[in-house]
């Protein structure tokens, strides 16, 4: 037996030659989760999929680490081509 990926099955309710399965799937859930899962759909529907968002949110927080690190050793880089030997501490501040 398949386990229950809620992304698969998302992903399955866009294909028409699906709904079938679709709606079974919320069926079980719903006779497993009741006016839980109804009110968890409809939060989903009006305010967006709070995944989606959190990976967005994820995506972003790794963009800005990777320019600071990547200023961070643009900024040695120089150093060093300056003649410039940051000691350790200053190295770690530097990248902070």
């Amino acid at each position: 037996m398949q386990a229950f990926c809620a992304p698969s099955v998302a992903a399955k309710a866009a294909d028409p030659n699906q709904a079938d399965r679709v709606r079974m799937y919320f069926s079980l859930l719903q006779a497993s989760f009741g006016q839980a899962l109804l009110r968890a759909v409809e939060s989903i529907m009006i305010k967006g999929d709070a995944v989606t968002q959190w990976v967005q949110d994820q995506r972003t927080q790794g963009r800005i680490g990777g320019r600071a690190e990547g200023k961070a050793e643009s900024v040695l880089a120089i150093l060093s081509a300056r003649g410039f030997s940051p000691s350790a501490e200053q190295r770690s501040a530097i990248a902070a």
